[in-house]
């Protein structure tokens, strides 16, 4: 198995999630890549408690979702907890909420949203998931992107094994580091939320591909990737209000809404990770799993046999990676006995940004609510335009 070779399609996804910031950024990717059909949303706790994450993903659909989309793709609740480990949240990074400092999304003001809301929290997204595995036509398959702890799935994967080898053509996973942590000194967040999650879901009898911090923190959202997101080309249409200065220099206005607030749910990132971490700018991790499904070709990776770390004083939830295939395990079935996860090591980060990231940022424009009063707008400037130039 390679990246390049897998077949380029129309992915059915279904992605799992606990909305933070970079979450937000993968919802809004899995919604307007043209190569994705989104099926449906489930939350798990991680980023924050499961309220909040079911929330998040309720306001980020309804705001960056067609009319269409909200009524048809479906929000469900997922666990609450880890199967086994106490719970775990990242406030630091993300705000209490997950989204700490995201302005423009919609709320609980909007009927939309509340009534999406309610939806959401009826559901069970171990049960919705299995119901859109069993909803495809004979001989179609849907790709689980797991971007949050592993609980949900581990549990899919447990409860309806048969399921998960008839429907699931792979899991698509934001998970893990070779020698790093963001969590732990040797852990990755969501795999140390819920690691006996992780190392079920990594033995999976699927295709298991993991989005590692290694090739994560190699794909940086810079100040110059910022200033292409808030004004990607000159216009002469009044823009959204200014933004608040990050640390490096003070950015332009954003053009739309939506740009507007993607900018301040990265900005909020970006000082998170250079107080943290002294970076540049933040990793726009969860995204990658997006770009993933919908662009193969754009990453290299290598298969490897992955284990996580259930049990040690100092390295819980580390995934141990056999660089050197000290086990010998074979290529010729995944799961348990096998090379059990393909792990992305290299991504084209400038096609990242400009064909993926921006372009996408660029067709949402044009269809997301969030737009709607500045789409009016532009409509009345162009007519005003249209009807001076014939006098």
């Amino acid at each position: 198995m390679s990246a390049e070779g897998i077949p380029q399609k129309r992915a059915k996804v279904w992605l799992d999630c606990d909305p933070g910031r970079d979450d937000l950024v993968a919802i809004l990717l899995a919604l307007h890549l043209p190569e994705i059909e989104l099926l449906g949303l489930s939350s798990v706790h991680g980023n924050a408690s499961i309220e909040h994450m079911t929330y998040n993903a309720v306001r980020v659909l309804c705001s960056f979702g067609t009319p269409e989309q909200v009524a048809t793709i479906p929000v469900h609740k997922g666990a609450e907890r880890p199967l086994l480990v106490r719970p775990r949240e990242a406030s630091f990074v993300h705000g209490c909420d997950g989204l700490g400092g995201v302005e423009g999304l919609l709320d609980m003001t909007n009927p939309t949203v509340a009534a999406k809301q309610a939806e959401a929290l009826k559901g069970n997204a171990v049960q919705g998931l299995a119901d859109a595995c069993r909803s495809l036509p004979d001989g179609e398959k849907l790709t689980l992107i797991a971007t949050g702890s592993f609980t949900n799935v581990a549990l899919f994967v447990s409860l309806f094994p048969d399921l998960v080898v008839e429907k699931v053509d792979r899991i698509v996973a934001m998970a893990g580091a070779e020698g790093r942590g963001n969590k732990s000194p040797v852990a990755e967040s969501n795999v140390l939320c819920d690691p006996h999650a992780a190392a079920i879901v990594f033995d999976a009898e699927v295709p298991v591909v993991l989005c590692p911090l290694n090739l994560t923190h190699t794909a940086l959202f810079t100040p110059s990737i910022h200033r292409l997101l808030l004004q990607p080309r000159p216009t002469h249409l009044p823009p959204t209000p200014p933004l608040t200065p990050t640390g490096v220099g003070t950015l332009p206005r954003a053009l739309t809404p939506l740009r507007h607030t993607l900018s301040t749910n990265l900005s909020s990132f970006a000082e998170a990770y250079r107080l943290k971490y002294g970076m540049d700018g933040p990793p726009l991790h969860d995204a990658l799993t997006v770009a993933f499904a919908a662009h193969p070709e754009l990453f290299k990776g290598k298969r490897y046999r992955v284990d996580v770390e259930l049990t040690g004083s100092h390295s819980l939830g580390a995934t141990v990676v056999d660089l050197w295939d000290y086990k010998k395990a074979p290529e010729d079935t995944w799961g348990r006995d096998g090379k059990n996860v393909f792990v992305l090591e290299e991504v084209d980060t400038q096609a990242f940004w400009r064909e993926v990231f921006l372009e996408t940022v660029a067709r949402a424009d044009e269809v997301v609510p969030v737009n709607a009063a500045w789409r009016e707008k532009r409509r009345d400037e162009e007519e005003r335009a249209r009807r001076a130039g014939k006098a």
